[in-house]
């Protein structure tokens, strides 16, 4: 998590908040979803889900950041339930008015995760992120 930065501000990366889920890959493998919270971020804003097929790293939940992951959960062989917050135009940090957004996140077989639903909200200008090498 750490290679994974803000593209603007490099120097900012992400350590895990605990939140993980584990399920099975449909074969013999599994699969992990963390999320992963900006570090230094004092209101526990700016999180990205990392996903991993065994222990390589496979990819995100969005290329830019979300204000909150309410809840994480597998649900299945090769399926994550997300659940986001979800903020309207003008809703201040500690108050979002709008219904939380649920994401299912899908295994396709090695490439990665597809989202059934979307787009994955966030709060004002999103912040994009990248893979630090």
């Amino acid at each position: 998590m750490a290679r994974t930065v803000e593209v603007k501000q490099p120097a900012v990366h992400f350590v895990p908040s605990g939140v993980r889920a584990t399920v099975s890959d449909g074969g013999a493998g599994k699969l992990t979803a963390v999320v992963g919270t900006r570090s230094g971020a004092a209101d526990g804003g700016g999180q990205v889900v990392f996903f991993f097929h065994g222990n390589k790293f496979v990819g995100w939940d969005g290329d830019t950041e979300t204000t909150g992951v309410q809840r994480l959960a597998g649900s299945g062989a090769g399926a994550f339930t997300i659940r986001y917050t979800h903020y309207a135009a003008g809703d201040p940090a500690c108050c979002p008015s709008l219904a939380p957004v649920t994401i299912h996140w899908n295994w396709q077989d090695g490439d990665g995760f597809a989202p059934s639903g979307g787009p994955r909200p966030h709060l004002g200008t999103p912040v994009a992120i990248r893979l630090n090498s």
